[in-house]
């Protein structure tokens, strides 16, 4: 039997070889210019194929995250390409790839001309876009997402709304809003008029009235790019005590020791805001830190006090939902990456490597979701983020139905009441907010679908230099308030902790894989990890007591 199977895997590769020799010449030549004009590219997101090269254009097929296809050709601005997927032929948005070779290599297909843009009002004014920015049919998030206007295109200003955050333009032979601070302007916005105004009427300014005292010349300003809330510290957990309108300019007193937060006077109220959110004019490090005589310093409180907010009876509706639809009450699942997939969050009270010391009264939580704490399902995964748990692509084929994404897939396999969502973004281009901002809500409208109450949290603080998860929470408490949906500020937990409880790759730090508290150890409450797994309790046995199992 093995010399006949040896025989004909000869025979088979003689064959191929004799293939090989007769091909001609003239048809390799041919190949060989076919490459030339074609090049590999990975999709770096969900893309749309489209039949023409602009988001006005009729989708006709879809590419999942993280795939390999042919580039066949381009637009005259090459931030379009023609490309060949599952025998479709159609066009790509050129900034969701990544293309290997040189896409000016590429020839040229159909039309040379982008689509004719309409002439500037009379006012002039223009914005130019410093991120891939998200085209909206109303000015705010909540409206929905029509595609998107290229990085560093410069569009007219037909409109805008009355605080001047939202600008109405026309881009592609469509007239659509974005964002104005992620835009630079060229020319005075207060002469574009709102809805409802005659252009040729100039709109006052939305700001507020000035501050009382105009900051020196000499001194640190920030200019504001949204409508900022002030706050009476550095950081969100902060009582809010004021409101600065967008592009307005004031100076900076004082900032924290990261500079992500400014300390700022305007209208008679002294506040602190979040410099994410502000354009600096001057040099930041030549402003003062603030000392402790400045507010209250996050931390001096409680130290396991878990921030948990929009919790109440009107999550019972999600949960009698999930519970017609046959989620099991004594399970929840993880949805996050490499701090949620990893054995040191919660697998300890699966394995009973635990002492609660304490807490001693969150035994009945560990008893009550027992099953849940060990498990690893497909939402969670080492490198995971938004929109890798909403990409087919990275869905496991075996446990997975085909175009399920791993989100759902959990909820189906699992059939959670709850979901522990901790995820980041991997949008590491400007403006990744706002896409950010877009797959969580997606997330959330899945979730409140299956009757899983989505528990938000947010991001420990990351150390200098790897980044600022301030955008991203301020994404995440957005969405949180928009569907009224539990927010577990981690970040106001872990920010009073040493390195605010990360380690030097911006993880959570931990030991070992145990959970242990007691007189013997209280050292551990010093560790990230350690403080997450105790909230993770207490966040799961206030939804037990008020939602799941209320007396």
């Amino acid at each position: 039997m093995k010399h006949t199977v040896s025989t004909a895997i000869r025979i088979g590769v003689l064959v191929i070889l004799l293939t090989l020799v007769v091909i001609p010449m003239s048809a390799i030549q041919a190949g060989s210019d076919q490459a030339l004009s074609q090049l590999q590219a990975r999709a770096i997101a969900n893309l749309r194929i489209r039949s023409g090269p602009g988001t006005e254009y009729d989708q006709i097929g879809s590419i999942p995250f993280g795939t390999i296809f042919t580039a066949k050709g381009r637009n005259e601005a090459a931030d379009w390409l023609f490309i060949e997927y599952n025998q479709i032929e159609g066009w790509v948005a050129g900034w969701y790839t990544t293309v290997y070779g040189d896409v000016s290599s590429l020839p040229v297909h159909g039309s040379t001309s982008s689509p004719p843009q309409p002439p500037p009002p009379a006012s002039g004014v223009t914005a130019t876009t410093t991120v891939d920015l998200r085209m909206r049919s109303g000015p705010g998030t909540s409206y929905d997402a029509l595609g998107f206007v290229p990085y560093g295109t410069t569009v007219p200003v037909l409109n805008r709304n009355e605080a001047a955050n939202w600008l109405y333009v026309s881009y592609a032979g469509r007239e659509v809003w974005i964002a104005a601070w992620y835009t630079e302007i060229s020319g005075s916005l207060n002469s574009v008029p709102t809805p409802g105004n005659s252009s040729s009427q100039p709109t006052p300014s939305p700001t507020a009235p000035p501050p009382t005292a105009q900051p020196p010349a000499a001194q640190v300003t920030a200019t504001t790019q949204a409508y900022l809330r002030m706050r009476s510290g550095p950081g969100t957990e902060f009582d809010q005590v004021g409101l600065i309108p967008v592009l307005a300019t004031v100076g900076v007193q004082q900032r924290n020791a990261d500079s992500s937060w400014l300390l700022v006077a305007y209208d008679n109220t002294q506040g602190w805001i979040a410099a994410w959110y502000t354009v600096i004019t001057g040099n930041l490090q030549s402003a003062p830190v603030a000392g402790g005589d400045v507010g209250p310093i996050p931390g001096e409180g409680p130290p396991y006090t878990v921030h948990l907010s929009n919790v109440g009876p009107h999550l019972r509706a999600i949960y009698a939902l999930g519970q017609s639809l046959g989620n099991n009450p004594h399970a929840f699942s993880k949805v996050g990456d490499s701090d949620t997939y990893n054995e040191s969050f919660l697998q300890t009270f699966d394995l009973n490597t635990y002492v609660l010391g304490q807490y001693a009264y969150l035994e009945r939580v560990i008893q009550h979701f027992k099953g849940s704490f060990l498990r690893l399902g497909p939402s969670a995964g080492e490198g995971y983020s938004s929109a890798i748990v909403l990409s087919t692509f990275w869905a496991d084929p075996r446990i997975c139905e085909p175009e399920e994404f791993p989100l759902v897939c959990e909820y189906r396999l699992h059939r959670p009441s709850i979901a522990i969502i901790m995820l980041r973004s991997d949008y590491t281009w400007g403006g990744g907010e706002e896409l950010y901002l877009y797959d969580l809500d997606v997330i959330v409208k899945w979730s409140l679908e299956y009757g899983v109450i989505p528990v938000l949290s947010t991001l420990p603080d990351m150390v200098p230099p790897l980044g600022n998860v301030g955008p991203v929470n301020e994404a995440i408490r957005s969405i949180a308030a928009k569907y009224n949906v539990p927010l577990w500020d981690l970040q106001a937990s872990t920010h009073w902790l040493p390195s605010y409880g990360v380690d030097e790759t911006s993880h959570l730090t931990s030991t070992d894989n145990r959970f242990i508290d007691s007189d013997e150890s209280s050292w551990r409450r010093d560790l990230g990890m350690h403080v997450r797994n105790l909230q993770t309790l207490e966040v799961l046995d206030i939804l037990l007591n008020e939602v799941i199992a209320p007396d």
